[in-house]
Protein backbone atom coordinates (compact mmCIF):
# COMPACT_ATOMS: atom_id res chain seq x y z
CA UNK A 1 0.00 0.00 0.00
CA UNK A 2 2.79 2.46 0.94
CA UNK A 3 4.64 1.61 -2.31
CA UNK A 4 1.58 2.33 -4.45
CA UNK A 5 0.86 5.54 -2.55
CA UNK A 6 4.43 6.73 -3.06
CA UNK A 7 4.30 6.04 -6.79
CA UNK A 8 1.00 7.89 -7.14
CA UNK A 9 2.23 10.78 -5.00
CA UNK A 10 5.46 11.06 -6.95
CA UNK A 11 3.56 11.23 -10.23
CA UNK A 12 1.51 13.99 -8.65
CA UNK A 13 4.69 15.79 -7.55
CA UNK A 14 6.01 15.79 -11.10
CA UNK A 15 2.72 17.04 -12.50
CA UNK A 16 1.97 19.69 -9.92
CA UNK A 17 5.06 20.91 -8.17
CA UNK A 18 8.17 20.34 -10.20
CA UNK A 19 7.66 20.32 -13.94
CA UNK A 20 10.88 19.23 -15.60
CA UNK A 21 10.40 20.19 -19.24
CA UNK A 22 9.34 23.37 -20.99
CA UNK A 23 7.30 23.97 -24.11
CA UNK A 24 7.55 27.56 -25.32
CA UNK A 25 4.53 29.78 -25.87
CA UNK A 26 4.06 33.44 -26.60
CA UNK A 27 4.00 35.39 -23.36
CA UNK A 28 1.55 38.30 -23.38
CA UNK A 29 2.63 41.74 -22.35
CA UNK A 30 6.06 43.29 -22.23
CA UNK A 31 7.95 41.84 -19.29
CA UNK A 32 11.63 42.28 -18.48
CA UNK A 33 11.77 39.24 -16.21
CA UNK A 34 11.81 36.35 -18.61
CA UNK A 35 14.67 34.62 -20.34
CA UNK A 36 15.28 32.46 -23.37
CA UNK A 37 12.62 30.01 -24.50
CA UNK A 38 9.75 32.34 -23.57
CA UNK A 39 9.78 31.49 -19.87
CA UNK A 40 9.76 33.75 -16.84
CA UNK A 41 12.74 33.87 -14.49
CA UNK A 42 13.51 34.89 -10.92
CA UNK A 43 15.99 37.79 -11.04
CA UNK A 44 17.71 36.74 -7.79
CA UNK A 45 17.88 32.95 -8.25
CA UNK A 46 20.58 30.94 -10.02
CA UNK A 47 18.19 28.44 -11.59
CA UNK A 48 21.13 26.34 -12.77
CA UNK A 49 21.70 25.29 -9.16
CA UNK A 50 18.19 23.93 -8.61
CA UNK A 51 17.89 20.24 -7.59
CA UNK A 52 17.75 17.78 -10.46
CA UNK A 53 15.25 15.04 -11.17
CA UNK A 54 17.27 12.26 -9.50
CA UNK A 55 17.82 14.32 -6.34
CA UNK A 56 14.10 15.03 -6.04
CA UNK A 57 13.29 11.37 -6.71
CA UNK A 58 15.70 10.30 -3.94
CA UNK A 59 14.15 12.75 -1.47
CA UNK A 60 10.64 11.68 -2.33
CA UNK A 61 11.43 7.99 -2.05
CA UNK A 62 13.13 8.36 1.34
CA UNK A 63 10.91 11.03 2.89
CA UNK A 64 8.76 10.45 5.94
CA UNK A 65 5.48 12.31 5.81
CA UNK A 66 4.55 14.27 8.96
CA UNK A 67 2.00 12.73 11.31
CA UNK A 68 -1.44 13.70 10.01
CA UNK A 69 -3.78 11.67 12.20
CA UNK A 70 -6.85 13.41 13.58
CA UNK A 71 -5.48 13.81 17.10
CA UNK A 72 -2.29 15.50 15.86
CA UNK A 73 -4.25 17.86 13.63
CA UNK A 74 -6.64 18.77 16.44
CA UNK A 75 -3.75 19.71 18.72
CA UNK A 76 -1.64 21.63 16.20
CA UNK A 77 -4.20 23.38 13.96
CA UNK A 78 -6.59 25.65 15.83
CA UNK A 79 -10.07 26.17 14.41
CA UNK A 80 -13.11 28.08 15.50
CA UNK A 81 -16.65 28.54 14.25
CA UNK A 82 -16.69 31.64 12.02
CA UNK A 83 -18.83 34.57 13.02
CA UNK A 84 -20.95 34.79 9.87
CA UNK A 85 -22.89 37.75 11.20
CA UNK A 86 -19.63 39.68 11.35
CA UNK A 87 -18.56 38.34 7.94
CA UNK A 88 -21.82 39.40 6.28
CA UNK A 89 -22.01 42.76 8.05
CA UNK A 90 -18.50 44.22 8.01
CA UNK A 91 -17.78 47.74 9.15
CA UNK A 92 -16.73 49.42 5.90
CA UNK A 93 -14.45 51.80 7.79
CA UNK A 94 -12.38 48.89 9.16
CA UNK A 95 -10.19 46.24 7.57
CA UNK A 96 -11.48 42.74 8.26
CA UNK A 97 -9.80 39.43 7.42
CA UNK A 98 -10.84 35.78 7.90
CA UNK A 99 -8.48 32.82 7.42
CA UNK A 100 -10.31 30.09 5.51
CA UNK A 101 -7.25 27.82 5.24
CA UNK A 102 -3.92 27.43 3.40
CA UNK A 103 -3.40 30.72 1.48
CA UNK A 104 -7.11 31.48 1.26
CA UNK A 105 -8.35 34.57 3.10
CA UNK A 106 -11.54 36.55 2.83
CA UNK A 107 -10.48 40.19 3.06
CA UNK A 108 -13.09 42.91 3.50
CA UNK A 109 -11.92 46.45 2.91
CA UNK A 110 -13.74 49.68 2.10
CA UNK A 111 -16.98 47.88 1.25
CA UNK A 112 -15.27 45.35 -1.05
CA UNK A 113 -14.91 41.59 -0.47
CA UNK A 114 -12.03 39.69 -2.04
CA UNK A 115 -10.40 36.27 -1.80
CA UNK A 116 -6.74 35.33 -2.03
CA UNK A 117 -5.71 32.11 -3.84
CA UNK A 118 -9.02 30.37 -3.07
CA UNK A 119 -9.02 26.59 -2.77
CA UNK A 120 -12.12 24.90 -1.35
CA UNK A 121 -11.53 21.43 -2.82
CA UNK A 122 -10.76 18.34 -0.75
CA UNK A 123 -7.51 17.78 -2.64
CA UNK A 124 -4.87 19.99 -4.21
CA UNK A 125 -4.62 17.96 -7.39
CA UNK A 126 -5.69 17.68 -11.02
CA UNK A 127 -7.26 14.32 -10.10
CA UNK A 128 -10.02 14.02 -7.47
CA UNK A 129 -8.81 10.79 -5.89
CA UNK A 130 -5.04 11.37 -5.52
CA UNK A 131 -2.74 14.14 -4.42
CA UNK A 132 -2.47 16.13 -1.17
CA UNK A 133 -5.69 15.90 0.83
CA UNK A 134 -6.97 18.58 3.17
CA UNK A 135 -6.28 17.99 6.84
CA UNK A 136 -8.95 20.54 7.71
CA UNK A 137 -12.05 21.60 5.76
CA UNK A 138 -12.47 25.22 4.64
CA UNK A 139 -13.42 27.32 7.64
CA UNK A 140 -16.27 28.84 5.60
CA UNK A 141 -17.81 26.69 2.84
CA UNK A 142 -17.75 28.34 -0.54
CA UNK A 143 -21.55 28.49 -0.71
CA UNK A 144 -21.64 30.32 2.65
CA UNK A 145 -19.44 33.23 1.56
CA UNK A 146 -20.73 36.75 1.08
CA UNK A 147 -20.58 38.04 -2.52
CA UNK A 148 -16.96 38.06 -3.72
CA UNK A 149 -16.11 41.18 -5.69
CA UNK A 150 -12.72 40.00 -6.89
CA UNK A 151 -10.15 37.25 -6.56
CA UNK A 152 -6.35 37.56 -6.43
CA UNK A 153 -4.31 34.67 -7.85
CA UNK A 154 -0.58 34.55 -7.10
CA UNK A 155 0.35 31.72 -9.51
CA UNK A 156 -1.06 28.64 -11.20
CA UNK A 157 -0.05 25.75 -8.91
CA UNK A 158 -2.92 23.48 -7.92
CA UNK A 159 -2.99 24.59 -4.28
CA UNK A 160 -3.37 28.23 -5.38
CA UNK A 161 -5.44 28.01 -8.57
CA UNK A 162 -8.10 25.37 -7.96
CA UNK A 163 -10.41 24.64 -10.90
CA UNK A 164 -13.50 23.48 -8.97
CA UNK A 165 -13.27 26.70 -6.96
CA UNK A 166 -12.78 28.73 -10.14
CA UNK A 167 -15.92 27.22 -11.65
CA UNK A 168 -17.92 27.72 -8.45
CA UNK A 169 -17.06 31.43 -8.27
CA UNK A 170 -17.27 31.87 -12.04
CA UNK A 171 -17.68 35.21 -13.73
CA UNK A 172 -19.58 36.76 -10.84
CA UNK A 173 -16.19 37.73 -9.43
CA UNK A 174 -13.44 39.67 -11.15
CA UNK A 175 -10.17 37.69 -11.40
CA UNK A 176 -6.78 39.41 -11.19
CA UNK A 177 -3.94 37.16 -12.32
CA UNK A 178 -0.25 37.40 -13.31
CA UNK A 179 0.85 37.29 -16.95
CA UNK A 180 0.04 34.05 -18.79
CA UNK A 181 -2.79 32.87 -16.52
CA UNK A 182 -5.63 34.65 -18.31
CA UNK A 183 -5.63 32.35 -21.34
CA UNK A 184 -5.95 29.32 -19.06
CA UNK A 185 -8.95 30.79 -17.22
CA UNK A 186 -10.56 31.78 -20.50
CA UNK A 187 -10.24 28.19 -21.69
CA UNK A 188 -12.31 27.26 -18.62
CA UNK A 189 -15.03 29.78 -19.46
CA UNK A 190 -13.85 32.52 -17.11
CA UNK A 191 -13.83 35.76 -19.07
CA UNK A 192 -14.03 38.32 -16.25
CA UNK A 193 -10.23 38.32 -15.99
CA UNK A 194 -7.55 40.99 -15.93
CA UNK A 195 -3.91 40.03 -16.36
CA UNK A 196 -1.09 42.10 -14.88
CA UNK A 197 2.68 42.27 -15.00
CA UNK A 198 4.82 43.16 -11.97
CA UNK A 199 4.31 46.79 -10.93
CA UNK A 200 1.14 47.15 -13.04
CA UNK A 201 -2.00 48.45 -11.37
CA UNK A 202 -5.79 48.50 -11.71
CA UNK A 203 -8.53 50.28 -9.80
CA UNK A 204 -11.75 48.75 -8.46
CA UNK A 205 -13.99 51.09 -6.52
CA UNK A 206 -11.74 53.14 -4.26
CA UNK A 207 -9.10 50.39 -4.15
CA UNK A 208 -5.86 50.42 -6.10
CA UNK A 209 -4.49 46.94 -6.80
CA UNK A 210 -0.82 46.53 -7.64
CA UNK A 211 0.77 43.36 -8.98
CA UNK A 212 4.07 43.12 -7.11
CA UNK A 213 7.05 40.74 -7.39
CA UNK A 214 7.89 37.65 -5.40
CA UNK A 215 10.17 34.63 -5.93
CA UNK A 216 8.55 31.39 -7.02
CA UNK A 217 7.78 29.35 -10.16
CA UNK A 218 4.75 28.15 -12.11
CA UNK A 219 3.42 25.09 -13.93
CA UNK A 220 0.46 22.73 -14.03
CA UNK A 221 1.90 19.99 -16.27
CA UNK A 222 5.35 18.54 -17.02
CA UNK A 223 5.50 20.81 -20.07
CA UNK A 224 4.76 24.36 -18.95
CA UNK A 225 7.24 25.29 -16.23
CA UNK A 226 7.50 29.05 -15.81
CA UNK A 227 5.39 29.90 -18.86
CA UNK A 228 3.18 31.95 -16.52
CA UNK A 229 4.32 34.63 -14.11
CA UNK A 230 4.00 34.47 -10.30
CA UNK A 231 3.25 37.50 -8.14
CA UNK A 232 2.31 39.05 -4.85
CA UNK A 233 -0.37 41.74 -4.55
CA UNK A 234 -0.70 45.12 -2.82
CA UNK A 235 -4.21 46.44 -2.20
CA UNK A 236 -4.42 50.07 -1.19
CA UNK A 237 -7.49 51.97 0.00
CA UNK A 238 -7.59 55.64 1.00
CA UNK A 239 -7.07 54.58 4.63
CA UNK A 240 -5.47 51.12 4.79
CA UNK A 241 -2.98 48.93 2.97
CA UNK A 242 -2.87 45.14 2.53
CA UNK A 243 -0.18 42.93 1.00
CA UNK A 244 -0.64 39.29 -0.01
CA UNK A 245 2.70 37.53 -0.51
CA UNK A 246 1.50 34.48 -2.45
CA UNK A 247 4.09 31.69 -2.48
CA UNK A 248 7.66 32.92 -2.30
CA UNK A 249 11.27 32.33 -1.48
CA UNK A 250 13.30 35.04 0.19
CA UNK A 251 15.34 37.86 -1.24
CA UNK A 252 15.53 41.22 0.44
CA UNK A 253 15.72 43.20 -2.81
CA UNK A 254 12.16 42.68 -4.03
CA UNK A 255 10.52 42.93 -0.63
CA UNK A 256 12.35 46.09 0.39
CA UNK A 257 11.34 47.62 -2.93
CA UNK A 258 7.69 46.73 -2.26
CA UNK A 259 7.92 48.18 1.24
CA UNK A 260 9.55 51.32 -0.10
CA UNK A 261 6.92 51.85 -2.79
CA UNK A 262 3.75 50.86 -0.96
CA UNK A 263 4.46 50.36 2.74
CA UNK A 264 3.87 50.50 5.55
CA UNK A 265 1.12 47.88 5.34
CA UNK A 266 -1.64 47.55 7.91
CA UNK A 267 -1.89 43.83 7.10
CA UNK A 268 0.44 41.39 5.35
CA UNK A 269 -0.42 37.75 4.61
CA UNK A 270 2.87 35.84 4.52
CA UNK A 271 3.60 32.10 4.06
CA UNK A 272 5.41 30.28 6.87
CA UNK A 273 5.17 26.61 5.78
CA UNK A 274 6.41 24.13 3.13
CA UNK A 275 10.14 24.78 3.67
CA UNK A 276 11.61 21.35 4.53
CA UNK A 277 13.87 19.99 3.06
CA UNK A 278 15.63 23.32 2.74
CA UNK A 279 17.91 22.17 -0.09
CA UNK A 280 14.87 21.73 -2.34
CA UNK A 281 12.53 24.43 -1.08
CA UNK A 282 14.84 27.34 -0.20
CA UNK A 283 14.49 29.32 -3.44
CA UNK A 284 10.70 29.06 -3.64
CA UNK A 285 9.33 28.92 -0.07
CA UNK A 286 10.27 30.85 3.06
CA UNK A 287 10.76 29.33 6.49
CA UNK A 288 9.38 31.22 9.52
CA UNK A 289 12.66 33.08 10.11
CA UNK A 290 12.74 34.25 6.49
CA UNK A 291 9.04 35.12 6.74
CA UNK A 292 9.91 37.54 9.55
CA UNK A 293 12.48 39.05 7.17
CA UNK A 294 9.72 39.53 4.60
CA UNK A 295 7.48 41.11 7.25
CA UNK A 296 10.25 43.58 8.14
CA UNK A 297 11.26 44.32 4.53
CA UNK A 298 7.74 45.19 3.35
CA UNK A 299 7.22 47.33 6.48
CA UNK A 300 4.20 45.44 7.76
CA UNK A 301 2.59 46.64 10.98
CA UNK A 302 0.71 43.36 11.43
CA UNK A 303 1.18 40.04 9.62
CA UNK A 304 -0.63 36.69 9.63
CA UNK A 305 1.18 33.45 8.81
CA UNK A 306 -0.41 31.28 6.10
CA UNK A 307 0.42 28.28 3.88
CA UNK A 308 0.46 25.80 6.75
CA UNK A 309 -2.00 23.56 8.60
CA UNK A 310 -4.17 22.64 5.59
CA UNK A 311 -2.22 20.44 3.16
CA UNK A 312 0.83 18.28 3.88
CA UNK A 313 3.18 19.36 1.09
CA UNK A 314 6.65 18.97 2.62
CA UNK A 315 8.51 17.34 5.52
CA UNK A 316 8.26 19.70 8.50
CA UNK A 317 5.92 18.62 11.34
CA UNK A 318 2.45 20.14 11.09
CA UNK A 319 2.82 22.27 14.20
CA UNK A 320 6.37 23.45 13.57
CA UNK A 321 5.73 26.60 11.47
CA UNK A 322 3.76 28.51 14.14
CA UNK A 323 6.19 27.41 16.86
CA UNK A 324 9.21 28.58 14.85
CA UNK A 325 7.40 31.79 13.94
CA UNK A 326 7.19 32.71 17.63
CA UNK A 327 10.91 32.00 17.98
CA UNK A 328 11.70 34.07 14.90
CA UNK A 329 9.64 37.04 16.09
CA UNK A 330 11.36 36.88 19.47
CA UNK A 331 14.82 36.58 17.87
CA UNK A 332 14.12 39.66 15.74
CA UNK A 333 13.11 41.60 18.88
CA UNK A 334 9.68 42.36 17.40
CA UNK A 335 6.45 42.87 19.29
CA UNK A 336 5.01 39.36 19.74
CA UNK A 337 1.64 40.61 18.41
CA UNK A 338 3.10 41.99 15.18
CA UNK A 339 3.33 38.65 13.32
CA UNK A 340 1.05 35.84 14.44
CA UNK A 341 -0.89 32.77 13.39
CA UNK A 342 -4.65 32.67 13.91
CA UNK A 343 -7.22 29.89 14.14
CA UNK A 344 -8.91 28.91 10.90
CA UNK A 345 -12.28 30.63 10.87
CA UNK A 346 -11.33 33.59 13.03
CA UNK A 347 -12.14 37.08 11.76
CA UNK A 348 -9.65 39.79 12.72
CA UNK A 349 -10.55 43.49 12.77
CA UNK A 350 -7.68 45.85 12.03
CA UNK A 351 -8.38 49.42 13.12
Amino acid sequence: MRYNAMIISFIFLIICSGPLMVMGQTIPGDSSHYGSGDIFINPYVDEGNEPGFLQILKWFWERKSPDTDDSTIAVTVSRETPNLTQVFNPNDSLLQVTWIGHSTFLVQLDGVNFLTDPIFSERSSPIKWIGPKRMTPPAIPIDALPPVDFVLISHNHYDHLDLPTVHALGNNSKWFVPLGVKIFLESEGITNVEELDWWSQVTIGRLKIFCTPNQHFSGRTPFDRNECLWASWAIISPNQRVWFAGDTGYNSFQFKEIGGKFGPFDLALIPIGAYDPEWIMRDHHVNPFEAVGVHTDVRSKFSIGMHWGTFTLTDEPIGEPPRLLKEAVRAAALDSASFVTVPQGRTILIR
